[in-house]
């Protein structure tokens, strides 16, 4: 469970470096050409789904006497001309039913949807730049930076932890972009690039839902893969053959092995001391004999 914790959070730790660095490259004018008009477009967004919020929370105040005086009514539309149509088809005088109410409700529900659609189109049209950089700083980040640190990005290099090969061979390119594909899905950033140019504002929509889910859906089975799995493995991983060790895992274990080699080793140097000891002891007592024979031969000779 510790490495599980310590794999979110080198992931958390890598997103926030990788967004920041996308933040800091588009937001310059020079390199992001489309930003103004990006931006344009955002507050557009902005405006009208607070005014849809207002709207909404402003007829559920003025309904609950079931009656809409005319200054209720203008007070209501006096920032949200855009569902004045709607209201007045109901309208007529100061009461509203309860079968028109929801009437009046869903229709502004599918006028704001509609305008909706039309700014997400012109925002993702603008996002084009943008997008391109969100794919190379992931590329660069997260297959380049890995291959110069062996399988360490800056959130695996702080919690000690590395991609390697599960078979145990080198980590190479193609594994590394088979993973950064699954696992960080550039590809949606490419789908969100020629979208626009290939849909009109409806369909773009269901195109960006689609890759959207398709996003988030991976995720998901990704975290219950390395959360169930024994050996840790998302699919990311299966697919690229690899695996997230732990360092300090494999630290431990080198010092383990060290010991026992250290231990061995003088065992047996002291068997060895033992034997070449004892032969030396058995030379000297045969040269021993071997005096004392001359010895005794000579006695005789004098005798």
């Amino acid at each position: 469970m510790k490495k599980i914790f310590k794999r979110l959070l080198a992931y958390i730790i890598d997103m926030l470096i990788v967004i920041t660095i996308i933040t800091c490259i588009s937001n310059v004018e020079i390199i992001n050409r489309q930003l103004k008009n990006y931006n344009k477009y955002y507050d557009d967004y902005q405006e009208l789904y607070n005014n849809y919020q207002n709207f909404e929370i402003d007829f559920q105040k003025y309904y609950k006497d079931k009656k809409m005086t005319k200054e209720e009514y203008n007070n209501l539309i006096e920032n949200n001309s855009l569902y004045k149509t709607e209201l007045d088809k109901y309208y007529k005088d100061d009461k509203i039913t309860s079968k028109e109410y929801n009437k009046i409700i869903k229709n502004t529900r599918v006028s704001f949807q509609k305008e909706y659609k039309k700014i997400y189109y012109k925002l993702n049209k603008y996002s084009t730049i943008y997008n391109i950089i969100c794919i190379l700083v992931i590329l660069l980040y997260f297959i380049g930076f890995n291959i110069i640190t062996n399988g360490q990005t800056l959130g695996k290099k702080i919690l000690k932890l590395q991609i390697v090969s599960n078979n145990n061979s080198k980590v190479s390119f193609i594994n590394y972009l088979i993973r950064t594909i699954i696992l960080y899905n550039p590809i949606y950033y490419l789908a969100m690039i020629i979208g626009p140019y290939m849909f009109n504002i409806n369909n773009f929509y269901t195109w960006a839902i689609i890759w959207s889910n398709i996003k988030n859906y991976l995720q998901i089975i990704i975290i219950i893969m390395i959360i169930i799995r024994i050996d840790g493995r998302g699919l990311h991983d299966i697919l690229a053959n690899t695996k997230v060790i732990s360092l300090e895992i494999k630290e431990n274990n080198i010092i383990k092995e060290t010991d026992n080699v250290e231990e061995t080793k003088l065992e047996i140097d002291e068997e060895e001391q033992v034997e070449i000891i004892r032969p030396k002891k058995k030379i000297k007592k045969r040269k021993n004999n071997r005096k004392i024979i001359i010895d005794d031969q000579n006695n005789k000779e004098d005798e």
